[in-house]
């Protein structure tokens, strides 16, 4: 996958997490040789969240290894999975 074709799909991931709301199913994008996934996850629900895309998986980790000491109710984080094969 060319670096031109992965910036165009962060960008449609980007207007993807723009419209999700913190906790929303996962929007997943699927294709035959890519599947790309955007999540937002709210901070409190953060620790041990997994995505499965393409044949693999992220766990995220803990709260206090991303956030630290975030206090603002409304902070989330924003997860972008991407998964393609090249024959």
């Amino acid at each position: 996958m060319t670096k031109a074709a992965m910036k165009l799909i962060d960008d449609i991931l980007n207007i993807l997490a723009a419209y999700q709301k913190a906790g929303q199913e996962p929007a997943l994008l699927s294709s035959g040789r890519m599947s790309a996934l955007v999540s937002k996850v709210d901070h409190k629900a953060l620790a041990g969240s997994s995505f499965s895309v393409g044949g693999g998986s992220f766990v995220l980790p803990s709260n206090e290894d991303v956030v630290g000491s975030w206090t603002d109710e409304d902070c989330y984080l924003v997860a972008k999975v991407l998964g393609c094969s090249d024959d």
